[in-house]
């Protein structure tokens, strides 16, 4: 018997606060430059060490074997202990996909330095151009054959040659992409035996999703700078987007992962694209909960901005909003796999919208407090000016809109296809 099934709410949770107890305080949160990054980095070498951090992964790959709820609990606990929250897509989008579909091979290759943080996945699915619309997408896999022996005759696969343009994002610096081994990339990309994509797709066209070493030959990565960080110094970037650039990039018949047809990896696609992970909305319940309580201290020059019926609508549109998701998620727990997948893609895209306008209320609020990005090396001589929330605020905003510019193409093509599984009117509001 699985030792989790045994454990009730309130054993689990207690388990949770005695780890998060003993490698973060929440006070670690308000540290800020080197010294800052250097805990939050022991705080995620201890999640990976005890295996938190891919709790919800199955025992036998390397996981805690959590159940949907169990992982919702850590999820709210960590948030609200204020913890640094893990880059998502390889715990989350890619590690289910290698669970569910990856080869015996890739699954040994991969897993294991997922589940040790040794090893930072992005994902390269949509394009500028054509979102998730496949007849628009432009990257193009070519096959590449080599003659087989005079003893077995015919033509064997030796893979495939990548070419095009993928907008990305990297939740680690991007000064790590030059390091062979510690950023990959998963591509979404038609295959064809052209270099260049077909004018209309054809009913047999197929497509696949690849698993690239980001150092491989032929890959350019560019990223986006944003206000505050130095140019010439990609180890400068915190939260790198931009776009990668493929250039007859060489893969294995073993990058290939899962099926290739339109359909399933279409399906495939999707599945990994977006999934609700409760701690981003749980934090959020959080930044919410604080701005609510500095525009009712009065701390601000001529009283509380709570007096404001603007701002004060504004703030009660998005609790509403917030309650929302909380019920979808609710809801999601424990429901069958079509449901759960159709409400994480709502969910997802609901949430990104309200982290967006959490932002901007969090900078209406701060105003001058609310700093633009400054140099770690300062941060580490200088606390903040204001509320000790303020510093990240103008930088999450600015990241947040990178992150959307990248992400927002799809969310239209993922609204209708949720909202059908679900039975619901495309225009209804969620």
């Amino acid at each position: 018997m699985d030792p989790n099934l045994s454990l009730s709410d309130e054993e689990f949770v207690g388990a949770a606060n005695v780890f998060l107890a003993r490698h973060w305080q929440t006070a670690d949160a308000r540290l800020l430059g080197r010294r800052g990054e250097l805990v939050r980095s022991r705080y995620l070498a201890a999640l990976a060490a005890c295996g938190r951090l891919t709790g919800h992964w199955p025992r036998q790959y390397g996981g805690l074997g959590w159940t949907p709820r169990q992982r919702w609990l850590w999820e709210r606990e960590a948030a609200r202990a204020q913890a640094p929250q893990p880059a998502a897509h390889g715990p989350d989008f890619l590690g289910a996909a290698l669970i569910t579909y990856g080869s015996e091979v890739q699954q040994r290759q991969h897993l294991p330095a997922i589940a040790e943080g040794s090893v930072h996945w992005c994902q390269a699915f949509g394009e500028d151009s054509a979102g998730l619309d496949l007849a628009q997408l432009t990257t193009i896999a070519v096959p590449v054959d080599r003659a087989a022996s005079s003893s077995t005759g015919g033509v064997i696969s030796a893979g495939w040659a990548l070419t095009g343009v993928k907008p990305w994002v990297l939740d680690v610096p991007a000064g790590d992409t030059r390091l062979s081994g510690a950023n990959w990339i998963y591509v979404l990309a038609r295959v064809s035996a052209h270099p260049q994509p077909e004018p209309a797709l054809s009913a047999d066209a197929k497509f696949g999703v690849f698993l690239l070493d980001l150092a491989s030959p032929g890959i350019t990565v560019t990223p986006s700078r944003m206000i505050g960080e130095e140019a010439g110094r990609l180890d400068s970037l915190r939260y790198s987007v931009g776009c990668v650039t493929l250039d007859k990039v060489q893969v294995p018949p073993a990058g290939l992962l899962g099926p290739m047809d339109s359909t399933a990896s279409l399906a495939l696609g999707i599945e990994q694209a977006e999934f609700a992970q409760p701690g981003v909305v749980a934090r959020n319940e959080l930044l919410l909960a604080q701005l609510r309580d500095f525009v009712q201290s009065g701390e601000l020059d001529g009283g509380s901005l709570w007096r404001d019926d603007d701002f004060r609508t504004k703030l009660h549109e998005l609790e509403i909003g917030m309650a929302s998701l909380q019920a979808m998620e609710a809801r999601s727990l424990g429901a069958e796999s079509e449901f759960v997948l159709a409400a994480n893609l709502l969910i997802a895209a609901r949430n990104r919208q309200i982290s967006q306008q959490l932002a901007d209320l969090q900078v209406e609020a701060l105003g001058y407090f609310a700093l633009p990005y400054t140099h770690l090396d300062s941060l580490d001589n200088e606390g903040p000016i204001g509320p000790e929330f303020s510093q990240p605020v103008l930088f999450g905003m600015l990241s947040n809109r990178a992150r959307e510019a990248v992400l927002a193409p799809r969310d239209h093509l993922k609204n209708i296809i949720a909202k059908s599984v679900l039975g619901l009117s495309s225009a209804t509001l969620l």
